[in-house]
């Protein structure tokens, strides 16, 4: 059976890396056809995908205009606690 690993650092992130926009230095370019995409979406529609039904029942449910989220991306981002947008996600097969 082959060796399979996945790995979630915990960095700070590039989308721009993660697309694989650019390619880095330590990089062999003969190998980045063996890259796999799982599914390349914009964060705001990756958002949308995730999080969006689940936002709108939330908001449905609230008495209060003062506790409905408007957009939960930036209620992410502006939340202070440390959280990130987004992890990325690394898989090698061997």
């Amino acid at each position: 059976m082959a060796a399979k690993t996945i790995s979630f650092p915990k960095g700070r992130g590039h989308l721009t890396h993660n697309n694989r926009e650019f390619i880095s230095k330590n990089v062999v370019s003969e190998r980045t056809s063996w890259n796999r995409i799982y599914q390349m979406e914009s964060l705001e529609a990756a958002y949308e995908n995730c999080f969006g039904e689940a936002l709108r029942k939330y908001n449905a449910a609230q008495k209060r205009k003062d506790r409905q989220k408007e957009n939960y991306q930036k209620e992410i981002e502006q939340s202070g606690n440390g959280e990130k947008l987004f992890y990325e996600n690394i898989g090698v097969s061997i």
